[in-house]
This record gives structure tokens, sequence and C-alpha cells, in this order.
């Protein structure tokens, strides 16, 4: 007894200790709240934003920049680029019998507004958007409302890292969290020690600064020295009476180019030399923020300023920079919908299986996807309606799948000699040998995978020292060989 209770207790403690070890290495060791230093004062995390740092100011310094011409050109292409996407949700077995409901939601919802509310992140780093609800007429509980909310309403805390409202009467503001099912908050380039993220407006500041003290010192050097100098001339006799009416004769040729002078009097018109470097000076400033502005946004300078040294070649470049940026945008778009459509879904049916908001181009169709599966089709491989679906984005009621064999009868019953001879060349033995030699791994690849992509990958994996020819040329044999195989089926 005393030996069981003895190994009892060893294995126990054994147990606790391997309990103990396991819950070292799940526990998050490294947080913020046990670092010793400043975090453990401050509530309000301050956003390490460099520009905001340096003047002292709120996001509104950067909601101002919007009103220069290259900035609001350069957002609106960007935004542009994501909002001219065509739309739609993708279902699967379990939730396409809520599609009427969600069709109808879609049309309800002002989708573009959404979207550019959600695009709002990209400037400033992050933004919080406001869902109100409420019980429509059919008693679901849909969005009334979706809007932004100005950023700087809101701030992260520097124990949690987590988003609350700088709400009056809480010094500690309201938390915000997924559960409220009331805020979406988009980021971008967010990370642990800056969960504010990072904005492109912040980057253009000083370009934009400089370029309009520019512009103001342009028009100073253009009130001074752009006019032509007149210069008046006087004896020396002349009083101080007669100098100043000559001054105020002259300042009013300035304006209306018309005066009046004795006689004896000299007018001299005296031009600026050497303006136009100074000129130079101030317009190339000017460009070089200008393109700094355009590459913060949009990746590149030629979609907004094609210059003197464009060419196609590097305006393709450009524009390949900007739709990967345009890329980044349209998955953030993509990912805030989802969780709109998630709530939405558990709200009224009490899951998560809720439909997929995807962004595309109406054209946007993989040239090499294509031409490869033509080129599969005309070895005599068939697609299933779901392939396309997925690998083209056809919608299911876009597709009519057609038996074409009886198109095809002429063709194949001009063949049919043919086969019958080949046929009659392989005794049965011959048959199964090549079968399960040359056929049987090819046939139990696209039966399993049951997916043409991915059986062409695997196909590769079969045979490794084929390039893409050899492959073709393998399936050909394949498909031949299980016509022959058939053509023997339907014989006996």
């Amino acid at each position: 007894m005393r030996k069981k209770t003895k190994k009892f207790a060893e294995d126990k403690n054994n147990n606790t200790a391997i309990f103990k070890k396991k819950k070292l290495i799940m526990d998050e060791i490294s947080q913020i709240k046990d670092v010793e230093g400043m975090y453990n004062f401050i509530k309000k995390l301050p956003n390490p934003d460099v520009v905001l740092q340096k003047t002292g100011k709120g996001i509104h310094v950067l909601r101002q920049l919007e009103s220069d011409g290259q900035v609001a050109t350069c957002i609106q292409s960007r935004q542009a680029g994501v909002l001219s996407l065509k739309r739609h949700l993708k279902y699967n077995e379990n939730n396409e019998k809520h599609k009427e409901f969600y069709e109808k939601l879609l049309k309800r919802l002002q989708v573009n507004n959404i979207i550019k509310d959600i695009l709002n992140a990209p400037k400033y780093g992050y933004q919080p958007i406001e869902i109100i609800w409420e019980v429509d007429e059919d008693g679901f509980t849909v969005p009334k409302d979706i809007s932004a909310r100005p950023p700087e309403w809101f701030y992260f805390n520097a124990q949690d890292r987590q988003l609350r409202f700088n709400k009056k009467g809480m010094p500690d503001g309201l938390l915000i969290t997924e559960d409220m099912k009331k805020f979406l908050c988009p980021r971008t380039n967010a990370d642990y020690l800056n969960p504010y993220g990072q904005g492109y407006l912040s980057k253009c500041f000083w370009d934009t600064i400089f370029k309009k003290g520019s512009f103001e010192f342009w028009i100073k050097f253009a009130e001074r020295y752009g006019i032509p100098w007149l210069v008046g001339k006087y004896s020396r006799g002349a009083s101080d009476d007669e100098i100043d009416k000559m001054l105020e004769a002259l300042e009013a040729m300035l304006q209306d180019a018309v005066a009046a002078f004795p006689d004896d009097a000299e007018i001299e018109i005296h031009e600026t030399q050497g303006k136009s470097a100074s000129v130079d000076v101030f317009n190339g400033i000017i460009e070089t923020c200008d393109k700094n502005i355009a590459k913060n946004i949009l990746g590149q300078t030629l979609t907004t300023d094609v210059g003197s040294s464009g060419s196609y070649s590097l305006g393709q470049v450009h524009q390949q920079v900007r739709e990967d940026i345009i890329h980044t945008d349209k998955e953030l778009a993509e990912s805030q919908f989802n969780i709109l459509l998630r709530w939405i879904h558990e709200l009224n049916f009490g899951d998560n299986d809720a439909p997929e908001f995807e962004l595309y181009k109406e054209d946007e169709i993989d040239q090499a996807r294509a031409e490869r599966d033509t080129k599969i089709h005309g070895m005599g491989v068939k697609f299933t309606k779901e392939y396309f679906i997925k690998a083209y984005g056809y919608d299911d009621n876009d597709i009519i799948i057609e038996n074409n064999d009886s198109s095809n009868f002429s063709e194949t019953d001009s063949k049919d000699d043919e086969l019958e001879k080949l046929i009659d060349g392989f005794s049965d033995s011959q048959l199964d040998e090549i079968l399960s030699e040359k056929i049987s791994p090819i046939i139990k690849n696209f039966a399993e995978v049951q997916d043409p992509e991915k059986a062409l990958e695997n196909l590769a994996v079969l045979y490794p020292d084929k390039d893409s020819s050899s492959l073709e040329d393998t399936l050909k044999q394949a498909i031949f060989i299980s016509n022959l195989w058939g053509r023997v089926n339907d014989k006996e």
C-alpha cells in the first residue's frame, strides 16, 4: 500500500511539473505592462507618427493636406483603382439559402461610401468606422448607417493596445471590442509598438509644406522681378514735391500704363536680368515635391505626370507598382467588408458561415490559365461547372453545360475504322499492361484530385524528368489509351 501511495505521489508531482512547464510556454511573458519604464504610468499611448510629434498637433493637420491639388489627385487615382472594381458575393452550399437576403442587403448598403471610409486607413494609419444597427421590415437586424469617425476621437491604450473612444466623463475611455459589433477599425502597417499604423499622408506632409512655401516665394518674386522697372530721372535742382509727383506717376504707370511728365523729364524701362534661373529654382522645388507626393501615395509618378523623359516601358513598370498598391487596398476593403458580413450573419442566422465579399476586374482573366485549359480541353479533358466558377469567377447562372457529343459524331464516326484496326492490333494482355503501366497512375491522380490545376501539379511530381511538352505528350497518350480501353469495353 505504501508503494502505491508513493508511486501515486511521484506521478502527481511529475504531472504537476509537466503542467507548469506547458503553462510557462503558453503564457505571454514579454507584456508591456511588465516592462519597467514610462509605460507603467501612462494610459493613453500617444500616436508615434513623427510628423504629429514634431508639429505637436493631431490628425486634422494631415487632413488639411487634401486641399493640395497634387495630393487630392493622387488620392482620387488610388481610390478609383479600388472603387472601379466589380463586386459580388461568393456563396457555399450552407449559406446559398440566404442569397436573396444578401442580394437585397448589398443593394441597400452604400458600398462605395463604405469602401471609401475603409480606404481612409491608408491615409492616416487607422480609421474607426461606426455601425448603427436597426431591425428592418422583415425582422432582420441590418446596418442603418455605416460611417467613418474622426480618428483623433480614438486612441490605443498603452497597457493592452486596444482601441478606446475618448468619451467624456470616462478617464480610461470606452473600450472598443469586436464582440460589440459596433466598430470596424482597418489599419495599415500597424505593429506592437505602433498600433495606430502608418499613413501615407504623413509622408506627404513636408513636401506639401515646402511646395506651398515655394509658391508663396515664387509669387513674391514675380511681383518684384517679373514686372519691368520704371526709372524716372529728374534734375538735381528738383524739389521734393516734384520728386514725389514723379514717383506717384510711375506707380500709376505700373497699374494703368498712363502718366504725364514735364517735357524735360526722362523715363527708362529696365528689365531684370538673370531672373529665369531663379524661376527654374522655384519650379524645380515644386516639381520635386509633386513627384515625391505621387510616389508616397501611388508608388510612382507617371500616372500623374509623364514628364519629358517618360517612356512606354517605364510607364508599364510604374503602372504595375500602382496596381500592387491597389491590390493591397482591395484586400483591406475585402477583409473589413467580410467582418461586417460575418457580424450580420451572426446576428440574423446564429453562425459565422457568411458569404464572402470579393472585388475583381470584369476582364480579369488569367491568360496563362486560359491557354493551358484550352490545350487540356483539346486533349479530351472535360471541366466541371464548379471549376469554371472557381477559376474564372463566373456566377452559377452564367454557365450551362451542354452535351456536344452529337456535333462531333461525324468526326468520331470517320475515325471508327482506324480505331478498330488499332484495337485489333492489341491483345487483351497488352492492353492490360499498357493500362497498368501508363494510364493507371494518371487516372488515379485525376480521380482523386478532381481539380485540373492540382492534377497537373501532381502529374509533374509523378514524372519529374519530363518538361511541359513531354507531360502534354504523356497526357495525350493516356487519353488515347483510355479511348482504346473504352472501345474494348464497349465491344465486350
